[in-house]
C-alpha cells in the first residue's frame, strides 16, 4: 500500500491529476514492480468522470512534467509483452500503457 499512500499524500496541481495518480497507484499491485502501473486509458478516463482522451493526455503530460510519473518503455521485454496481451484481450479498456510512479524521486508535499 506504500504506492497508494504516496499518491494519496501527493500534491499535484489539480484534483483531476490527483485522482488519475491514485488510479495509477491502485493498479501497481498487478505488477511485480511496486512502482510500475500498467493501466488502460479507459480506466484512467473513468477516474475523473469520463474525461476525454485529450483531457487525459493533458493530465498525464502535467503529471510527467511535475515529476510524478515517467512513461515506461519495454517493447520487447515482459512488460511490453503484457501490454500486447492486454491490448489484444482487453482492447475496449485500452490502449494500455505502462508508467513508472516516481515514489522515491518526488516529494509528496510542496
Amino acid at each position: 500500500m506504500k504506492t497508494v499512500e504516496w499518491a494519496w499524500n501527493s500534491d499535484p496541481d489539480t484534483p483531476d491529476e490527483k485522482l488519475v495518480l491514485i488510479a495509477m497507484a491502485r493498479d501497481t499491485y498487478r505488477t511485480p514492480l511496486e512502482a510500475l502501473a500498467i493501466v488502460g486509458s479507459r480506466v484512467l478516463r473513468h477516474a475523473v468522470c469520463d474525461m476525454t482522451p485529450a483531457e487525459l493526455d493533458a493530465v498525464l503530460a502535467s503529471l510527467e512534467r511535475q515529476g510524478y510519473i515517467t512513461p515506461y518503455e519495454d517493447t520487447d521485454g515482459p512488460v511490453g509483452r503484457r501490454i500486447g496481451i492486454l491490448n489484444r484481450e482487453h482492447a475496449q479498456e485500452g490502449p494500455w500503457k505502462a508508467w513508472r510512479l516516481n515514489i522515491n524521486g518526488k516529494e509528496t508535499g510542496r
